[in-house]
C-alpha cells in the first residue's frame, strides 16, 4: 500500500493530492506502508448496488494512520 506524505508538514494521505489541505504544500513524497493488524473487523451482508452480496471490511492501522479497507 502506498502513502503520500507532504514534504512541508509530513501529513500523510492514501491518495495523491495536488495541494496539502493542512499547510497548502504542493510537493509530496511517495512511500510504501506496512499494513498492521485489524483493529475492528466485520462482514457486510447488505451492500450497495454493484458490490458483491457480502464482504468483509476492517479498520486497520497503516504506519500510525487508520484506514477502512475491504478484505477479500
Amino acid at each position: 500500500m502506498k502513502l503520500y506524505a507532504c514534504v512541508k508538514c509530513g501529513m500523510e494521505f492514501f491518495e495523491r493530492r495536488a495541494v496539502c489541505p493542512t499547510c497548502r504544500g504542493e510537493e509530496f513524497m511517495e512511500r510504501e506502508a506496512q499494513l498492521g493488524e485489524a483493529l475492528v473487523e466485520t462482514q457486510l451482508f447488505v451492500t450497495p448496488a454493484g458490490f458483491p452480496e457480502k464482504y468483509k471490511i476492517s479498520l486497520i492501522k497503516v504506519d500510525g494512520t487508520k484506514a477502512l479497507v475491504r478484505r477479500e
